[in-house]
Formats: structure tokens, sequence, C-alpha cells
């Protein structure tokens, strides 16, 4: 028996804005895939109506029909004249593994730049961490990560080649520099510092990643240092498109107190900086 859709249906949400210049539409998008991979919306529901989705977004016929157009186009949803618009079943199958050290399966890397020598750019993260290292004789790689032929992710790399048993660019177009860089750094006592933030996609990562400019982009920057803070081994900054960007963390641990006293997993929130 199917579902009618309902108003009702969850907490009420305030009406979704453009914000850092994406149209009102990816807005609306965004708000409506997140419903259905949240389970509020769930496969073969029906959506609410057009003129339901214009009360509640306060959107013109227009752009809810260039929201729905989108959705259906990512598999999400499908419409029937007469019936309405369908929930599909979500396709949590294609979400990728990414584990450090193993290449997730369907990626694909494009190398865009390649700088033989290059000096670290200024950081927050290395003038906090290991201001005094030397910011020379470092390689820089610009990739572009698809998965399953979708753009997901811009990668900007600075590392030691000295540290890579294989660098050229066969092998950095088949995995990661961390996966390249992981026996050398296995073997070295090392601290990792990442930070996550999101903003907005420019005009060349909207283009790189085929998606509208202003939509959410997550920024990862990572750092990997000597642990006395007298070497800089890898500076990654990471651009993803928000709309397939998910973090889940795991891990096994004997004591739960762990994660609070020994400092196996440390969370930084503040406001961003203007």
């Amino acid at each position: 028996m199917q579902k009618k859709a309902s108003m009702a249906r969850g907490p009420a949400r305030s009406a979704p804005r453009s914000s850092g210049g994406a149209p009102l539409y990816a807005a609306i998008m965004r708000a409506l895939r997140d419903e259905i991979v949240e389970g509020r919306w769930g496969p073969g529901d029906i959506l609410p109506t057009i003129d339901q989705l214009m009360t509640r977004y306060a959107a013109g016929r227009a752009t809810v029909r260039l929201a729905l157009k989108g959705l259906a186009e990512e598999g999400l949803i499908v419409s029937q004249r007469g019936r309405g618009t369908f929930v599909l079943e979500r396709p949590r199958d294609r979400a990728v593994k990414h584990d450090l050290v193993a290449s997730p399966q369907g990626l694909r890397v494009t190398i865009l730049e390649r700088e033989a020598a290059a000096d670290l750019p200024a950081s927050r993260l290395v003038a906090e961490n290991a201001p005094d290292t030397r910011r020379s004789g470092f390689e820089r790689v610009r990739k572009l990560h698809r998965h399953e032929g979708e753009p997901v992710c811009i990668v900007n790399v600075y590392f030691r080649p000295e540290l890579l048993a294989e660098a050229d660019d066969e092998a950095l177009g088949a995995a990661t520099v961390f996966q390249l860089m992981y026996p050398a750094l296995s073997a070295r006592r090392v601290r990792l510092r990442q930070t996550l933030s999101v903003g907005a996609a420019g005009l060349e990562a909207a283009r790189l990643m085929e998606c509208e400019l202003g939509v959410p982009v997550v920024r990862m920057q990572r750092l990997i240092y000597a642990a006395d803070g007298s070497e800089i081994y890898y500076l990654g900054d990471y651009e993803y498109n928000g709309a397939k960007y998910v973090m889940d963390i795991e891990g096994d641990f004997e004591d739960i107190r762990a994660i609070a006293t020994a400092g196996a997993l440390s969370v930084d929130i503040r406001a961003p900086r203007g």
C-alpha cells in the first residue's frame, strides 16, 4: 500500500535560503535530498505536490520544478503523470567506503597539475602545529577524484617525494598520495591534524565537480608531521561536493573513556574566522 504525502510528517522546517550564491532551487534540492537520505521519505512514498512545495519553501513553480528535475536526474525520485512524485530506493550501495590505506572501488584519478619543487603555502595548520619546519623541497600535485564516474573531490597535496616508493603519474593516478606514503610513514612516529569547514563552490570548483556555482562544499585540510614538530611530511587540501559527502567515524575501544581521556578523538568546534 502506497503511503500518501503529509505536510505534517516530521518536524516543520523553515524554507531554505539561498546562501553563498547558490540558487534557491539547489537549496530546495538539498533539503529534500537530506529528508530522503535521513528516511523521512522512504521508497514508494509520494512527495508533496508542487503547490504544497511552493508553499513550504516560499518558491515559484518553475523553481520547484527545477529542484524536482534535479532529484529525478540523481535517481532519487520519479514523477508519474496523474499519480504524483514517488521516492525511489536510496542508492546507498554507491556510497564510497574510503579507507586511508586502501583505494575505494570505483576510484578514478585525473592529475590536473604537478609541480616538482614547491614551497608550502601559508597555512593555519602549519603555523599552529609545526611553525619552525622547513617549507621548501616539497612536491605538489592537484588531482580530481571521481567515484563511479562522478566527480566528487578536488585534491591539492604537498608531500615529501623521497617518502614515496613510486611517484610517477601512473602511481599518482591509481592511488591517493597518503596510500603511497603509508609504508614510509608507518615506520615513523607522526601526528595528524585535520580540520573540516563548509564553504561554497567557486567557478573552477563548480566546473571541475560539475555542480552549480555556490553549492555547499566541504573543505578538509590534513597535516601529517613528525611527532616532535620538527618536520612536515604532508599537507593536503580537499574540496568535496557537499551533496555527495558523508563522514562516518567508527572505531573499536576497549574502554570508551579512552575517547575522552587518551586523546583518541578530539573534536574542536569554533566559529569560523571572518
